[in-house]
């Protein structure tokens, strides 16, 4: 299957991805991952990765920019669907354990310290858990090109809702091979 997904980053992201092509197997910056370590793109969503990179752009003193590119799911783990979960809950206790803990969803519901604030998709835990799964299925003999998994972001539409503003589906690319096309937008 091949879906479409879109990478918001800053002007400098994209001369840098130019000038060396997509780098998936080193990490930008030291904040773990939600998916581990691969780059990163918001599926089917433009205006997602484009307020992405205008956050990003913002905070650097740069500009926006965002790519768009096809992307073949093949030898994906794919968390949106449920024949990966029970794999990974089977397999828990073989992961080890995180160095750190992170702050889970609960976190949205409460008034955050500053401190907190900055580590709120900070996610030890996460990265941790993924990191070993893929490396496990590797040592296994499944290869491990992307990870696809569904996050609950921003704000609920109302105090009950599971609805929030900023949602997503986001792809985490461990192989370029799997990029089939790209351009900037």
């Amino acid at each position: 299957m091949k879906v479409v997904g879109f990478h918001g980053t800053t002007e400098q992201g994209r001369l840098d991805i130019e000038r060396d092509g997509i780098r998936t197997t080193s990490r930008l910056n030291r904040r773990p991952k939600w998916l581990g370590m691969g780059f990163y793109l918001f599926q089917d969503a433009p205006e997602a990765a484009k307020l992405w990179a205008t956050e990003v752009a913002r905070r650097r003193g740069q500009k926006p920019a965002v790519l768009k590119a096809t992307i073949n799911l093949r030898d994906c783990v794919d968390l949106t669907d449920i024949g990966y979960w029970k794999l990974l809950k089977d397999n828990q206790h073989n992961l080890g354990m995180p160095d750190r803990n992170q702050l889970g969803p609960e976190a949205l519901f409460r008034n955050l310290s500053e401190d907190e604030r900055k580590e709120l998709y900070a996610n030890y835990e996460d990265d941790h858990y993924i990191t070993a799964f893929v490396a496990l299925l590797k040592k296994e003999g499944h290869p491990v090109r992307s990870i696809r998994a569904a996050f609950i972001e921003g704000s609920p539409i109302h105090t009950r809702s599971w609805l929030f503003d900023r949602s997503h589906v986001a792809i985490c690319v461990r192989s370029e091979d799997v990029i089939e096309q790209a351009e900037w937008i």
